[in-house]
């Protein structure tokens, strides 16, 4: 990790699920280690001062797969304390997962000025069969938990809490 101290920041990521109950991620690398292995994660980010995490994480969508039409949802699950670096700064963050569904699977382009567009090499969207079946390093780690149980039971009451380790 940098020497660097952490940026501690709150991040809404969504959890986007098309007509065929695929989750959309996004596929990272470092631009600064290009050497460390690629990752897929849902879209999000950090959230701005004011902003609810509902908020955030359509400004956050729209922002870096040009998707507008979409009702976001309740918050579905928590991650506190990730702890990672990318672009050479270290990062501690607490995450809001928002639950969400779009009528088609069309992505566009990020926004120009998006922060991460260099960095996100792709976008995909999984079936469960394709997340368990996957050896690539996907985040969150219980993400395969929470899609699961949304397609199963829907939405819980209560956030679910979930562990990075």
């Amino acid at each position: 990790m940098s020497q660097h101290r952490p940026i501690r920041r709150q991040v809404a990521r969504v959890v986007l699920l098309d007509p065929r109950d695929r989750v959309l991620l996004l596929r990272a690398q470092d631009p600064v280690h290009p050497d460390r292995p690629a990752y897929w994660y849902l879209p999000g980010g950090g959230m701005l001062a004011g902003e609810t995490p509902a908020q955030a994480a359509r400004r956050e969508l729209r922002e870096e797969t040009a998707i507008e039409d979409v009702e976001i949802g309740p918050v579905v699950s928590r991650l506190a304390e990730v702890r990672f670096q990318f672009g050479g700064q270290c990062f501690e963050q607490d995450e809001w997962h928002l639950l969400a569904r779009v009528a088609d699977d069309l992505v566009g382009e990020s926004v120009a000025g998006d922060a991460e567009a260099p960095a996100v090499a792709a976008h995909r969207w999984w079936s469960i069969d394709d997340l368990v079946r996957s050896k690539e390093a996907i985040y969150p780690r219980a993400l395969v938990t929470v899609v699961e149980r949304l397609l199963r039971s829907g939405a819980p009451d209560t956030p679910w809490q979930l562990s990075d380790v």
